[in-house]
């Protein structure tokens, strides 16, 4: 077939858009509604739904639009018996609850709830791989995978529920996991510790037979990530980290749920592993779960502040020091970086990544964690008014040097930044005193 060309294959992207969003109107009791409906469902009958595997992406305008007509989780209306205890309260942003349920495509279930979760907030939603595919030109999965139902009845028709690989830590009888838990046909699997849930492709579990020691690693790392960010120690809406065969952007990325690529799972999964070598990638996103805007200054620190937390957790929890945490973190790599930004003529646009995190590692090996954690918690109550970058970097060297009781400005200018000097001592170990 040959390959369609402009202005041919924007209209496909078009009609792919225009036909999800018109299934998504689920008007059955309207008769064009239902015709057309029948059409598309025949159009994906005759034409088949395009295969593929991991290496081997969907690239086909054609393809991908049968793909996505037929890839998301079907409206199919309706039986299932499992009683399920779902912990209802929330006090902070939208949170999930898992069930340790999978629906499988095409097949009909109901679910029953009391009357006083009906049209109250409360939704039932299909799938937990949110990013949507939509912009991006090869596909590994349909561009849109998961599916959400209002709870505004007692009966919500989803699909039928086989049960998952489910841990929840603190409650799934070891035994059972060993025998027969971890064997559950549904192909997600998910491991529900104090302060995060992580989901992964079932294959990867079946053979997992102490997922309490991998709860207890996580229980460390999140207390340690809580700590740092001057947080409870029990998070409000615990993370989640889910596996996908294709994400939206990059290896990982932050956000409820935080997404990584297939390839990562040893790296939130694998007890052995991760102790060896580290998680920095999960801690990485994490992190940027922490970050907050009055003490980020776009587009300075947007991939640097949240690898304190990378730092802080490799040396605190896994024993791994930061020269060994990152390849970029070598005394070697990091003068060399120092060299390159200052040759340049300290040029704040410039300051940006590993240049930027040397500052604040820096600031740390001068006066260790406790500072930053002051600062962080400081923040909370008093976040500053200004989202000026100008404003919010003099008031964190200002704070910062009252917090040491130290001058600290002559040591932000050398980076660059534009601050207005207080009166305060001078710090005479300023490391940047050596290149200037």
């Amino acid at each position: 077939m040959k390959p369609l060309e402009e202005p041919e294959s924007g209209w496909w992207k078009k009609l792919e858009l225009d036909c999800r969003s018109f299934l998504e109107m689920k008007a059955y009791d309207n008769h064009a509604y239902t015709s057309i409906h029948q059409l598309l469902t025949d159009l994906v009958n005759r034409a088949g739904i395009p295969q593929f595997v991991i290496g081997s992406p969907i690239k086909t305008i054609e393809s991908r639009f049968l793909l996505n007509l037929a890839g998301a989780p079907p409206d199919t209306r309706p039986a299932s018996a499992r009683k399920l205890q779902v912990n209802g309260t929330n006090g902070g942003a939208e949170a999930w609850r898992s069930t340790g349920l999978f629906a499988s495509p095409g097949q009909n279930v109901i679910i029953e709830v009391p009357s006083t979760l009906v049209s109250v907030g409360w939704q039932v939603q299909i799938g937990c791989q949110t990013d949507d595919l939509s912009n991006l030109e090869e596909l590994r999965r349909p561009a849109v995978v998961t599916r959400r139902f209002a709870i505004d009845k007692e009966r919500i028709p989803v699909s039928r529920a086989e049960r998952s690989p489910y841990f929840i830590g603190g409650k799934t009888c070891p035994v059972e996991w060993v025998e027969s838990i971890r064997y559950y046909p549904a192909p997600w699997a998910e491991l529900e510790f104090e302060n995060i849930i992580l989901t992964v492709p079932s294959q990867h579990i079946r053979s997992m037979d102490d997922p309490h020691s991998l709860e207890l690693l996580w229980n460390r790392i999140m207390k340690a990530v809580a700590e740092l960010a001057a947080t409870p120690g029990k998070f409000a809406r615990p993370e989640r980290i889910v596996a996908d065969v294709q994400i939206s952007a990059g290896w990982m990325h932050s956000g409820y749920p935080i997404m990584i690529q297939w390839g990562a799972i040893q790296d939130i999964i694998d007890l052995q592993y991760i102790k060896a070598n580290g998680t920095w990638g999960a801690i990485h996103e994490l992190g940027h779960n922490q970050q907050k805007a009055a003490w980020n200054f776009p587009p300075y620190t947007g991939e640097a502040t949240n690898n304190l937390w990378s730092v802080y957790v490799h040396e605190k929890v896994l024993d791994i020091p930061r020269h060994k945490a990152h390849s970029e973190l070598t005394a070697e790599q990091r003068k060399a970086t120092i060299q390159q930004y200052l040759r340049n003529g300290a040029k704040l646009e410039e300051w940006t990544v590993w240049t930027c995190l040397e500052t604040y590692l820096q600031l740390q090996e001068g006066f260790g964690w406790e500072p930053f954690i002051k600062l962080f918690s400081d923040y909370q109550s008093k976040p500053g008014l200004s989202s000026n970058n100008t404003d919010k970097m003099n008031l964190w060297a200002e704070r910062f040097s009252q917090q040491v009781q130290k001058n600290l400005f002559p040591f932000f200018k050398a980076w660059g930044w534009p601050v207005k000097e207080p009166s305060l001592p001078e710090w005479s170990h300023n490391p940047m005193l050596k290149y200037t």
